[in-house]
């Protein structure tokens, strides 16, 4: 189920309590967000930090096509609302964290030159989830739309 976004991502493909994301230019394959919906779906924790606005304005309204997907399934969405978000972390199940340069799109995974450094370490993953809930303190939650609206 996650072979996609392990692939993009460098993830571990055991993934049971939580994936928080977070990304400047948020913009998966649509097998890479059915993995994150399945995820949600399994009942694994998936939070998604993108920012409310970007240097490329159609990376945001890109990005957005995502959201109806995403959020129908449990993921959840959180839009930055500070000046400049350009963070590329993740934090997988409270043991292993990503930073790193490579974003969540083809470009950044594929044939870009980037760089992330891939940690498995207790200690440094509770620092990278409480940042990433700091994060979300300065950012607004995006919520689904009711039903039939």
């Amino acid at each position: 189920m996650f072979s996609m976004v392990t692939v993009a991502s460098g993830m571990p493909s055991r993934i049971r309590r939580s994936i928080w994301l977070a990304s400047a230019y948020f913009l998966p394959s649509f097998a890479e967000v059915d993995a994150l919906a399945g995820a949600a779906r399994d009942g694994v924790d998936v939070r998604l930090l993108v920012p409310s606005r970007n240097d490329h304005p159609w990376v945001h309204r890109a990005t957005r096509r995502y959201y109806r997907r995403l959020l129908a399934n449990g993921v959840r969405i959180w839009e930055w609302r500070g000046e400049m978000m350009h963070a590329k972390t993740s934090v997988v199940d409270g043991t292993w964290t990503r930073v790193g340069s490579t974003d969540f799109n083809p470009l950044g995974v594929a044939i870009n030159y980037e760089l992330d450094a891939y940690i498995n370490d207790l200690a440094v993953a509770q620092e990278a989830e409480e940042l990433f809930l700091l994060d979300l303190e300065q950012s607004r939650e995006v919520k689904a739309p009711p039903r039939g609206a």
